[in-house]
């Protein structure tokens, strides 16, 4: 929406024109390309023939009414103030090469993206329950707010993915299968790896996992020196997972809190090395045969074998 405006001092006209920011409402129902004016409106399930959202305005995917849930083919780069997908849409994107830029907000409420070139969210990131951000190798730039309540999927070779990460809720997932990867400096509330056939390196320090920790696929090495704290459940798959315990002064601490954490395993138990449970209190229940180097069991915290074997080698209890 252009303006002008006109101010005379001493007979010189100086002119100052601006754009308004301005809401823009995917009213697509089919699929469409973002850069097509017939498929965006002035109003929410409007007629189309508005501008295309340039920087500052608002684009926003609502399926007013059930009749604008269009698959968007993002054609062009994006760069906006703030990009909804809301609760209502749930239609596929497609991102292609093209860049996506949110200077005031993202958020992926309805629907899941898998990500064709660069993301940035200049200011807050959200990803909704259920719902998933998957970079596929792409980077992934964050400069405040992450909320992660679905899945942030990475393959682990990103050349950049800068964000402070959401410890108290939402998944993380590495899912290359071209390592060896090293997983990102993060504290994490859920860590998923699931890379067949590819290992995954802790990062070169300690590793906090708040609530679930996940080796669906591929190894998990813990490395030399470096504590690995899992404060929920702790799973590997019961094929195609490795955890190759740490080396040194490296403890797995498996801290089942504030509720016990449960120890899922394969039918032949892997060694984990040095193990610890909890940090005072915490409680371990255990849903397969379980083997360690050494297990310390500190006072105040509760190690419930549950009938599964334990098997700890040259090590102690």
């Amino acid at each position: 929406i252009g303006n002008n405006y006109y101010a005379d001092i001493d007979h010189i006209r100086i002119t100052v024109g601006y754009t308004t920011p301005a809401p823009r409402y995917w009213i697509n129902n089919t699929s469409g390309n973002w850069n097509d004016t017939a498929n965006w409106s002035a109003t929410s399930g409007g007629a189309g023939g508005a501008s295309v959202p340039v920087a500052g305005d608002t684009a926003i995917f609502d399926n007013a009414g059930g009749t604008h849930n269009g698959a968007l083919t993002i054609n062009a780069t994006v760069n906006v103030a703030t990009l909804t997908f809301d609760t209502n849409y749930t239609g596929t994107i497609t991102q292609g090469a093209n860049t996506i830029t949110a200077t005031t907000a993202m958020s992926l409420t309805g629907t899941s993206l898998t990500a064709g070139a660069a993301i940035t969210a200049s200011s807050t990131l959200t990803i909704a329950s259920g719902k998933t951000l998957d970079m596929a190798g792409n980077n992934l730039t964050v400069t405040s707010t992450f909320t992660n309540n679905g899945t942030l999927k990475l393959t682990g070779g990103e050349a950049t993915v800068t964000l402070t990460p959401d410890t108290d809720s939402g998944t993380v997932e590495y899912s290359g299968t071209s390592g060896p990867y090293t997983l990102k400096n993060w504290t994490y509330y859920g860590l998923k790896i699931n890379g067949a056939a590819t290992t995954f390196n802790q990062q070169a320090a300690a590793n906090t996992v708040n609530g679930a920790f996940n080796l669906a696929a591929g190894t998990y090495s813990q490395g030399a020196n470096q504590n690995f704290t899992v404060k929920g459940n702790f799973t590997i798959a019961a094929t195609g997972a490795t955890f190759t315990k740490g080396t040194g002064t490296s403890v797995l601490i498996l801290d089942g809190t504030p509720s016990a954490g449960v120890f899922t395993g394969p039918a032949t138990a892997q060694n984990l090395g040095a193990v610890q449970i909890g940090l005072s209190p915490g409680t371990t229940d255990l849903a397969a045969d379980f083997a360690a180097d050494s297990l310390t069991i500190n006072a105040g915290d509760i190690f419930n074998t549950k009938g599964y074997e334990v098997d700890i080698g040259s090590g102690s209890i």
